[in-house]
């Protein structure tokens, strides 16, 4: 009877030992899914002129890079400048992005992570070449302004973008700052962008403590 209790255990102690790392994986995925659905939040200085804080996606990095050195590369997904958003696409730079913006009464007070919906192939905006304030306003000067590539989608767009204090919007975007009267607008809606690799990120933009300061929460690789 000892023999026979001693193989018992001996066979049980083998089964737990093999299903122990398996109990560890699923451990794991269950704690990858959840924090993919309930997403990720990054604060991103944008105020910085002459640079683009330029946002990886996948590793939740920013990094501030001239728009001559993020056309270049594949390393960032979305990019901004004070109000003047990119994706890595078309002008902007050599990935497979673009983006999407919903309409703000569809979509404002739905849960980022409850909403379902995917842009068709056909929704997806790249990147086209405009203008972009690199260096600040001081009085009545607007600053210098530099041809780059801009998301038509996310960044505002003005009859005259060299005058936009004092213009008028023919198309808002993520976010709008004017002055005549003197007021901004932040885009309550929820947006995708479609990231340098081709996976997609759905994303939401808030304010942080300061000016060109944003909250942006995103679920990553949504499908």
């Amino acid at each position: 009877m000892r023999a026979g209790v001693n193989f018992s255990f001996c066979v049980v102690a083998a089964l737990l030992l093999f299903l122990a790392p398996a109990c560890r994986k699923a451990k794991v995925t269950t704690e990858q899914n959840k924090n993919k659905e309930e997403g990720t939040t990054i604060e991103v200085d944008a105020s910085k002129y002459g640079t683009f804080a330029c946002i990886n996606f996948a590793t939740g990095e920013v990094k501030d890079m001239t728009h001559g050195d993020a056309k270049n590369v594949t390393s960032w997904d979305l990019a901004v400048s004070s109000f003047f958003f990119k994706t890595n696409s078309g002008a902007s730079g050599p990935g497979k992005g673009g983006a999407f913006l919903t309409k703000t009464e569809e979509t404002k007070d739905i849960k980022l992570e409850d909403y379902k919906t995917l842009p068709t192939e056909e929704q997806w905006v790249v990147d086209a070449e405009s203008v972009w304030q690199s260096t600040p306003n001081n009085g009545m000067a607007y600053g210098e302004f530099t041809e780059t590539g801009i998301s038509p989608v996310l960044t505002s767009q003005f009859e005259n973008q060299k005058d936009y204090f004092f213009s008028k919007v023919k198309h808002f975007g993520l976010f709008t700052y004017y002055n005549m009267p003197p007021k901004e607008r932040l885009e309550e809606a929820i947006f995708f962008v479609r990231c340098a690799d081709g996976k997609v990120a759905r994303c939401r933009v808030n304010y942080a403590d300061k000016a060109y300061h944003y909250k942006i929460s995103y679920i990553y690789d949504v499908k």
